[in-house]
C-alpha cells in the first residue's frame, strides 16, 4: 500500500497489519475504514475533505497538523495540497 502523504510504500502494523499501515519515511499512521477509505489515525473522525479557502480545491490528500504541533498553533488545520493554504478546523 503506498502512503497517501508521500506516495511510498508503507508496512502493516499493530494491531491489525491488513488494517492499519505505518510510513517509515514520512512519519504517517494510516487506517483503512469499514466503507474502504484509507484515513489518517491522527485525524480520524476530523473530516479533512471539503474544499480550501484560498483555491476552492479539494482538501483529499491535505496534511492535517494537530493544535499544539508545531508549537504554536492552538487550532488544527488543513494543508491544502494545492496551494499550501491553512485550512483551520
Amino acid at each position: 500500500m503506498k502512503c497517501p502523504q508521500c506516495g511510498r510504500k508503507m508496512k502493516g502494523d499493530w494491531p491489525d497489519k491488513e488494517l492499519y499501515f505505518n510510513c517509515e519515511f514520512c512519519g504517517g499512521r494510516f487506517v483503512i475504514e469499514d466503507d474502504g477509505e484509507l484515513v489518517n489515525v491522527f485525524n480520524r473522525g476530523s473530516n479533512n475533505h471539503g474544499t480550501c479557502i484560498n483555491c476552492g480545491q479539494s482538501l483529499t490528500r491535505g496534511t492535517y497538523t494537530a493544535p499544539w504541533e508545531d508549537g504554536d498553533n492552538s487550532e488544527g488545520f488543513v494543508t491544502c495540497p494545492h496551494c499550501g493554504c491553512y485550512n483551520y478546523k
